[in-house]
């Protein structure tokens, strides 16, 4: 065996126990009774230790950073990867990653429950001990002016909070002149829909788009999500709302997106390191892209009437209405149901709050306050509930500081890709059929998913479409369908 075989042996076993550390994570959110998250928690700090000694292992850490690629194939692009990780854990302390594991574990029973009750006194206590391990990981991995940049570059390498907030500065207008003349939703499709019907729309979701059943699995839990448990085995949740069945449709695309992410590119290599995608934010364009793209485009909402009619829209429902109600502006307070006009405010408001958390600019019991006024200058709209305000996403409770922003760049790279797809094969500019989702699917093979996690996001666009990452082609397209 030479230095790179062992290298990636010993990467290998490490990654191993890191699919237990999820698999523990999705149990904890499907189906983990209450009584069970403290224990649920020291397993999870134990674990995170274990994979703590690996990494920071001596001879290990030798191996990685004094090996030299004598190629530029896949195991230089291995290596580089692992060399990345390596270098970062040997900053943070042993003991930082347990808290952090312990914390998270913790907090997620104890943010469900403020949630339904409305009660954060419990969360607020441990809010404000995670934001306080999160500043001392900042201080542990380095950076050069601002905290939170530490925390971006995790979830997007090189992504900074200056950058995120040009992009904002440019979006938010623009998104806010759109909504000014948008078409509003007329509640149609606002009907109860009971969870067995929502339950048989799903599955078919997941059929059109080919998830593969036998590699992916579909739950409930209380906010969706994805989670990749090994090789072949990725699996998707989502909620059901019965006086909202297209919550539970797009967020089944949605998260459908993210695992066939997941899966096409451990189709293209495997267990190799270059298959763990790291940059969130090309995650989101593909949850995105098949949520917002695909999902709402007429020729799919056409191609998709049928079975809508059959199982769960009553008589007086056309295709046209369909379309039109799922590219209509209709304002919640709710990210997760949000239209995609609404959509980024909303990740804005997020973004600038936990960037004033992280450096110390605001604290976690006065966070509730801080939202609101965020919110009305946003949305000009006032909230009355923290279950509809900060309760309402899992992220912070799950130790997620500096995920957010992803989402919006997210959006522009699906639209920026959905173009880029368009010219190649027309694909959105005619009538949607059976062959249609697998002739998006092997372009994303051939342009998208066979570069795996080589690249850090503006490289990554560049060379998927030939163009820099920009906010133009997400706006026409929701001039298209909004307006």
């Amino acid at each position: 065996m030479n230095k790179a075989e062992k290298i990636l042996k010993q990467y290998k076993n490490i990654t191993l126990i890191q699919y237990l550390e999820q698999i523990l994570d999705w149990d904890s959110e499907v189906n983990l009774p209450s009584g069970g998250y403290e224990y649920r928690a020291e397993q999870a700090a134990w674990l995170a230790s274990v994979v703590h000694q690996k990494l920071t292992d001596p001879e290990f850490v030798n191996d990685v950073l004094s090996f030299i690629p004598d190629n530029n194939g896949l195991q230089k692009d291995e290596i580089a990867f692992i060399k990345r990780v390596v270098e970062l854990e040997q900053k943070i302390p042993e003991r930082l990653r347990e808290e952090q594991a312990r914390l998270s574990a913790k907090a997620g029973g104890i943010w469900e429950e403020a949630k339904k009750s409305g009660d954060d006194s419990d969360f607020i206590q441990i809010l404000n001990q995670m934001i306080k391990l999160e500043r001392e990981y900042c201080d542990c991995k380095g950076f050069e002016n601002d905290a939170y940049d530490a925390l971006l570059d995790d979830y997007d390498r090189n992504l900074s909070y200056s950058s995120v907030e040009n992009l904002f500065n440019d979006l938010i207008p623009q998104l806010q002149e759109l909504l000014a003349h948008a078409k509003e939703d007329k509640g149609e499709l606002r009907f109860f829909a009971d969870k067995s019907k929502q339950e048989k729309l799903s599955n078919i979701i997941i059929q059109e788009i080919g998830l593969d059943p036998t590699r992916s699995r579909l739950d409930v839990s209380t906010h969706p999500f994805t989670a990749t448990l090994g090789v072949g085995d990725v699996r998707i949740t989502t909620n059901y709302d019965e006086n909202n069945f297209t919550s539970s449709m797009f967020s089944t695309l949605h998260e459908g997106g993210h695992a066939l992410y997941e899966l096409e590119t451990q189709n293209i290599f495997g267990d190799s390191p270059c298959a763990s995608i790291v940059s969130l934010a090309q995650h989101e364009s593909q949850s995105r892209f098949f949520e917002n793209i695909i999902g709402r485009s007429k020729a799919f909402c056409e191609y998709i009437f049928p079975q809508l009619s059959k199982i769960i829209l009553p008589e007086n429902i056309t295709a046209e209405t369909f379309h039109r109600c799922v590219n209509s502006v209709s304002y919640t307070p709710i990210r997760v149901d949000s239209d995609e006009l609404y959509y980024n405010l909303h990740i804005a408001l997020r973004t600038k709050l936990e960037h004033e958390l992280i450096n110390g600019n605001l604290q976690a019991s006065d966070l509730n306050e801080a939202w609101n006024q965020e919110f009305e200058r946003l949305f000009n709209k006032k909230l009355q509930s923290k279950k509809d305000g900060y309760l309402q996403d899992v992220h912070w409770s799950s130790g997620l500081f500096g995920y957010f922003p992803t989402y919006t760049i997210g959006n522009l790279i699906a639209a920026q890709v959905a173009q880029k797809l368009n010219n190649d094969t027309a694909i959105f500019s005619g009538k949607f059929d059976k062959d249609s989702i697998p002739t998006i699917k092997t372009w994303l093979r051939k342009n998208f998913y066979i570069h795996g996690n080589k690249y850090c996001t503006e490289d990554f666009v560049k060379k998927v479409t030939g163009e820099a990452l920009n906010a133009k082609p997400l706006i026409e397209d929701l001039k298209k369908r909004y307006y």
